[in-house]
């Protein structure tokens, strides 16, 4: 089930989307339905806000479904107890969209929710239900405390891997069509020729020909983003050490330039990153167990899939 914490990929509640009578019934919450119509609107509202596609196959409908569930009962008790209105919701979700979704879209909000076949009434539901999701989080997390640096030191000592930097290597490169032409210009530079000259004579790659061939500081193996027969070849490569490798760009002369060990980050530089993790993490424990309380008081059935 997606979490309830992390409200930036969580699907809409009742109330979005028309409640069609031919559409077929999911679940009922409380008496009230979640079909499959308010199902594939959040579906589609969802990716509109956050850019997430969720799956509307049937094997991850369950899933999606009993996550609809959960928030429909996190709304109904927010209402019921007037934590706050529809109508707070509801101005909320209009800010939002004016400030924040309508200059995303360049002004195309109403064009990209047509093509999603959204009403702009039932975004909005959509929306309002999100904001009134993110306030009922507030409130229930709101007593976590500050992370203490004990447990931080702890996270720190337990994930040592999670704060280095990789081993990075200086690079630079000629490309030309042919392995002879490579072979020629190689040799050219063994007998003192200019890598940086050849470059920016020879080179067929534009973008660094004028920069002497140089590709700068990047990471070894698939990390590096280059062609895997490049990063192969660059890999067997120490300092000062040349190469010669075949992408379907042509032949590149490659040269390590220097060679830059990976480093762990000392505690205080990423302390703040993990006092970030260890709170984020309590919210979203401390709210789904909450959820998961008042749900279990709630009347819900789980029809279909």
């Amino acid at each position: 089930m997606a979490s309830l914490a992390l409200l930036v990929v969580a699907v809409t509640l009742s109330g979005c989307g028309s409640r069609d009578a031919s559409s077929q019934t999911l679940a009922l919450v409380n008496g009230q339905p979640i079909t499959e119509t308010m199902w594939r609107t959040a579906l589609m509202a969802t990716k509109v806000v956050t850019g997430t596609t969720l799956s509307a196959q049937t094997s991850a409908q369950r899933s999606e479904v009993q996550s609809l569930v959960q928030q429909q009962v996190v709304v109904d008790y927010a209402l019921d107890h007037r934590l706050l209105t529809r109508q707070q919701g509801t101005r909320q979700a209009s800010a939002y969209i004016e400030r924040t979704l309508r200059p995303r879209y360049h002004g195309h909000l109403s064009l990209v929710l047509k093509n999603a076949n959204l009403s702009a009434t039932a975004f909005r539901e959509y929306v309002a239900n999100q904001m009134i999701l993110k306030d009922v989080f507030l409130w229930v997390t709101k007593s976590v405390p500050k992370v203490s640096q004990r447990a931080i030191a702890q996270y720190y000592g337990d994930h040592p891997g999670q704060f280095t930097t990789p081993t990075t290597v200086e690079v630079r490169h000629i490309l030309v069509k042919t392995r002879r032409q490579a072979v020629a210009l190689l040799d050219q530079i063994h007998r003192g020729a200019s890598f940086s000259a050849l470059a920016a004579r020879y080179s067929l790659d534009a973008s660094s020909a004028q920069a002497g061939g140089s590709l700068g500081f990047i990471e070894r193996g698939q990390a590096s983003g280059l062609l895997p027969n490049f990063y192969r070849t660059m890999d067997t490569l120490k300092r000062g050490q040349y190469g010669i490798a075949h992408t379907r760009l042509g032949y590149h002369i490659i040269e390590v330039q220097a060679v830059k060990p990976g480093s762990e980050a000392v505690l205080s530089q990423v302390q703040p990153i993990i006092a970030v993790e260890l709170t984020t993490s309590e919210k979203a424990s401390r709210f789904d167990a909450w959820a998961k309380k008042i749900q279990r008081a709630a009347k819900v059935k789980i029809l279909k899939p």
